[in-house]
């Protein structure tokens, strides 16, 4: 009996780099390359992001994005979104000051 396969799952992380805040936004499961990726700042789209093709996990695709943002604009506490669009579905995760650290916590311990 094959396990049905594991629903896409988007994970938004926050990294900070001296004047920047990197924001990583990845999605595993994918069944198939087809991808894209969209940011938005506070509802408005966001152009200046680098996207990653789809490698191969197992039996499925990871895809990521990556948005560098000023300092100046993280700390002004801004909701930056990652929207990820696959077979047809919209996933998306938020990320502000305050909100993407704990989730870096975990992942270290």
């Amino acid at each position: 009996q094959p396990h049905a396969p594991s629903p896409p799952n988007v994970t938004l992380l926050s990294e900070s780099d001296g004047e920047k805040q990197i924001l990583v936004c990845y999605i595993e499961n994918l069944t198939t390359k087809q991808v894209s990726f969209r940011w938005k700042k506070s509802n408005n789209d966001v152009s200046n992001f680098k996207s990653f093709d789809p490698v191969k996990d197992g039996d499925a695709y990871i895809a990521a994005s990556i948005l560098e943002v000023n300092k100046i604009e993280w700390d002004s506490k801004a909701v930056y979104t990652c929207e990820v669009t696959h077979a047809g579905q919209n996933y998306a995760k938020k990320a502000s000051k305050g909100t993407a650290y704990c989730l870096l916590l975990i992942i270290r311990k």
